[in-house]
């Protein structure tokens, strides 16, 4: 993960664990996209409400709390969480693997899978639209207007 930080804080309750947060401002720039460290791991499960939770292998999740896109079978779908009629789409999610997952420099979160399906969530201009939370506490955290706060995993 390439991060070029125009503005930084480090929580010190977590640094004292061996885990550092980072505060991304809006002014900072992303050189490269964000490696979310989750490729290759399998959707073990969906959960389907007010948000779309996907529980991936290896101790990954990702919540997603705005309407995201969901291209499956080559056709794109806007899913809204909370609308029913979206769940069984997020549904056949369940047993792929991913090939990338990524953060870009505007909050963008992009899921891509083996087979071709992909997910696409944007930032909302007033609310967190998705948190990816993996091993050791690692945690990234897409703000109101697309900012990212990333806690990097504890040191062992």
């Amino acid at each position: 993960m390439r991060l070029m930080l125009a503005a930084v804080t480090v929580d010190a309750a977590r640094a004292a664990a061996g885990q550092r947060r980072w505060h991304v401002s809006d002014t900072a720039r992303v050189v490269a996209a964000m490696d979310l460290g989750f490729a290759g791991q399998a959707v073990l499960s969906t959960d389907f409400g007010y948000t779309v939770a996907l529980q991936f292998g290896g101790g990954y999740q990702v919540h997603v709390e705005v309407p995201l896109t969901l291209r499956i079978d080559g056709l794109d779908r806007e899913i809204e969480p909370g609308r029913n009629a979206d769940a069984s789409a997020v549904a056949q999610l369940s047993g792929q693997v991913v090939s990338v997952a990524r953060a870009d420099d505007s909050g963008g979160l992009r899921i891509q899978f083996a087979g071709g399906t992909r997910l696409v969530a944007t930032p909302d201009s007033a609310f967190e639209a998705w948190t990816v939370a993996g091993p050791d506490g690692l945690k990234v955290v897409c703000g109101p207007g697309g900012e990212l706060s990333v806690w990097s995993p504890r040191q062992s």
